[in-house]
């Protein structure tokens, strides 16, 4: 909830008043009110505190409004904070889609782009991508399939190209990793953990979870973290092959798993809950294609999420981060 207080500041600089904010001031400010935390924000964009601290300091003074409370225990958005935050994101949207836009297209296309998006995609990231391929491929239909995170669904629903998160081993498939999101835990909102800060995996091992893709192994485990159920197997209360059905699973069975906080800003149910951990690795979110993919316009789609996503994770604060 934005802070309605207000602090004390000296004068303004004169020579920045009035002067339109960068790209740059604007992707630290949403890098930071995402996170909250100077020292988490400052790492993630490669900046030591005092240039993310200044970088601040100067949108403020541009502005001239408050954007963000730091007391000793935490960092909240002001109001003007919280009003600027959801403006700063689509301008820096627009400035990165805009680039990749205004490059040379690629050769008139025609035909059908099957597109596949396991779960949340690559969240607040899809329409931008998705908006650069259709203004370089008119004359492309795009049809997008909800897409198990499974090779042979992939084939199965005779995609052209996936975003995916769940771990995708197949010699007939490039996969190509380009961005992360950290992964945590969905919960019932009556949870004990549900409102905790960061915990550990191991916390929920003995409670009873959902199985994502039961009859497929990789993906089963992933999701139930098994890298840290060395004590034994999990106890299974429930299955769900589709995002939907984890949201069902855990809002009204009660179970567990693990996720990532774009499920519930993309289903904003208040049945679920999502609790950072501190022992998950991180989600890779990928793009697929297969080996023997020739089509232009499944081609360039595969070359725009690798460029348009690096650089939008880059400007941007929406829980993404380009992969390295």
């Amino acid at each position: 909830m934005a802070a309605t207080h207000t602090r004390e500041r000296g004068p303004l600089n004169p020579d920045a008043a009035g002067r339109a904010p960068t790209a740059h001031e604007l992707g630290v400010f949403v890098r930071l009110a995402e996170t909250l935390h100077f020292g988490q924000a400052a790492t993630t964009l490669g900046l030591a505190q005092s240039s993310l601290s200044e970088a601040i300091r100067r949108l403020e003074a541009k502005l001239d409004v408050v954007l963000l409370e730091r007391t000793s225990r935490q960092v909240e958005l002001t109001d003007a904070g919280g009003r600027l935050l959801p403006v700063a994101r689509d301008i820096l949207h627009g400035l990165a889609a805009a680039k990749v836009a205004a490059r040379p297209p690629a050769p008139p296309a025609t035909g059908l782009l099957r597109v596949g998006i396991e779960g949340a995609g690559f969240a607040e990231l899809n329409r931008p991508i998705l908006e650069v391929v259709a203004a370089r491929h008119p004359e492309t239909r795009i049809v997008l399939k909800e897409c198990l995170g499974l090779p042979q669904a992939f084939f199965g629903q005779r995609l052209d190209v996936a975003l995916v998160r769940t771990p995708f081993v197949d010699g007939r498939l490039n996969v190509h990793p380009v961005a992360t999101e950290p992964r945590g835990l969905l919960l019932p909102p009556d949870h004990r953990l549900a409102h905790a800060g960061g915990v550990s995996v191991c916390e929920i091992l003995g409670e009873a979870a959902v199985a994502v893709a039961p009859h497929a192994p990789a993906t089963r485990d992933h999701w139930l973290a098994a890298e840290h159920r060395a004590d034994g197997p999990p106890l299974i209360g429930g299955e769900a092959f589709t995002l939907q059905e984890v949201v069902h699973a855990v809002g009204h069975l009660g179970l567990v798993t693990t996720g990532c906080r774009s499920v519930t800003r993309f289903h904003p149910f208040p049945e679920v809950a999502f609790v950072d951990a501190v022992d998950l690795d991180d989600e890779v979110l990928s793009v697929a294609v297969r080996k023997d993919e020739t089509r232009s316009v499944v081609l360039d789609f595969v070359a725009i999420v690798r460029e348009l996503v690096p650089e939008l994770a880059d400007a941007t604060a929406v829980g993404v981060t380009a992969a390295v």
